[in-house]
């Protein structure tokens, strides 16, 4: 470890949820929000409760939230508006952030790059459009974000271990054509046994994983102590301290992956920056 260097750790626990702190300005090379989702181990990432959809009286009749760029493409505009409005509650939907339900295969446009509008055919769509995993994230909540933003490579997200299996037909050659690596035929050095994979799904089991971060971060010693700082309970002087330093990131908005993935639910809660003294 270069000791001249600060050890940054950030605790993304998803979420979002207005507070006194989710307008403020914080700054970091995530905030501009990439084009691609996170792959960890040669498999698409977790962002966990993504998506959202209609809230009467929230956007003013638009069913998409304010900053969300439109397609330009007026019938694929005019679809995903349906989409939307019909969409029901989903038990995941918070008050500013809602999931939308597809009931018809989306109509891609040429804009849609993603690996995800490649592999969606026909067959793939009536095999999984009905599907949910047991923790109850269902295959449009994991396209969603590809449907939305048509830049991404990606387009594909997984909300708990049990989609790597039960939409494998999707996953399998993503990563392949993302990676060069074929699940379905190719072995891992590493684990990638995604049974052994578990991720949260309320804010209480979000909570408790920084809990036992910030108890980690407590049990560093020598050049690696430290101080945690919750975003949530920053005090000004922190705050200016930390952002001047380039520490602080911004909360995602609805234009970026993040935000488009419902990475930033609950917002700042469940989230912090650890670095060390030295």
């Amino acid at each position: 470890v270069n000791k001249r260097k600060m050890l940054v750790q950030r605790v993304l626990a998803r979420g979002l949820r207005s507070t006194k702190h989710s307008a403020r300005n914080f700054s970091s090379a995530e905030s501009g929000g990439g084009p691609n989702v996170m792959v960890i181990g040669g498999a698409v990432s977790v962002v966990g409760g993504l998506g959202y959809a209609y809230s009467a009286g929230m956007f003013g009749g638009d069913a998409l939230p304010a900053g969300m760029p439109k397609t330009k493409d007026a019938a694929f505009d005019a679809w995903i508006q349906k989409m939307a409005k019909s969409s029901p509650s989903d038990p995941k939907d918070t008050a500013d952030f809602k999931f939308i339900t597809f009931t018809e295969k989306p109509p891609f446009t040429p804009k849609h790059k993603s690996l995800m509008a490649k592999t969606l055919t026909d067959e793939v769509w009536a095999k999984y459009k009905d599907l949910k995993t047991s923790k109850g994230y269902t295959f449009s909540n994991s396209i969603q974000a590809g449907v939305l933003r048509p830049h991404l490579g990606v387009g594909l997200t997984m909300g708990d271990e049990e989609c790597f299996e039960m939409f494998k037909d999707m996953v399998y050659p993503i990563v392949k054509g993302w990676h060069g690596f074929d699940p379905a035929t190719q072995f891992h050095k590493s684990d990638l046994n995604a049974k052994k994979l578990k991720f949260d799904k309320s804010l209480e089991d979000r909570l408790g994983v920084e809990k036992v971060l910030t108890q980690a971060f407590a049990m560093f010693d020598g050049e690696l102590k430290g101080t945690y700082y919750p975003l949530g309970a920053l005090t000004k002087e922190q705050e200016d301290t930390l952002q001047s330093n380039g520490f602080l990131f911004q909360k995602p908005g609805p234009a970026q992956l993040l935000g488009a993935a419902g990475a930033a639910r609950h917002w700042p809660e469940g989230r912090g920056i650890f670095h060390n003294d030295n």
